[in-house]
């Protein structure tokens, strides 16, 4: 099963280990890349976004 199929609410990502997140971002990233050759459109507005959500989880659960 891949790591992306696990994630249904922030806390799932917030529970991850720096090395999942790393893992997740680039199953996020292969994604988007399968589905935009397949779909056609955008994607470098895409990919710089990808890493947002486990970055400010992680700030968020610091303070």
């Amino acid at each position: 099963m891949r790591l992306l199929e696990t994630i249904d609410r922030p806390g799932d990502i917030k529970a991850l280990s720096v090395k999942d997140l790393a893992a997740l971002a680039l199953e996020i990233r292969q994604t988007l890349i399968q589905t935009i050759s397949h779909l056609g459109g955008h994607l470098a507005s895409s990919l710089g976004g990808r890493a947002v959500p486990g970055a400010a989880l992680r700030l968020r659960g610091a303070g």
